[in-house]
């Protein structure tokens, strides 16, 4: 009986870590069995990892920190003052 009860704990543990890791946008399965080796560490770990950006996100956030030259094209910082490949100034 007391076999059966490590197991269900276990597995209770692994789901609940799985689930927090789902909701920061990682593997449910991958966390799920590191709940189950690795219990109360995997908890810990999940818990203060970031969320994980969609790929959706991250291209938004690419799009917002960056810029085109309208000149030749090339992607640029917003913080650039000048084309690095074609010396276009951008306006103030």
């Amino acid at each position: 009986m007391g076999y059966i009860l490590a197991i269900l704990i276990w597995g209770v543990f692994g789901y609940l870590v799985g689930r927090a890791a789902q909701e920061k946008g990682r593997d449910f399965t991958l966390w799920f069995i590191l709940g189950v080796v690795g219990n109360v560490i995997a908890m810990i770990a999940i818990l203060f990892m970031p969320r994980s950006l969609s790929q959706e996100e991250k291209i938004i956030k690419f799009a917002e920190e960056h810029k085109q030259c309208h000149v030749c094209g090339a992607v640029l910082k917003n913080e650039a003052r000048a084309c690095n490949q074609c010396g276009h100034m951008f306006g103030a």
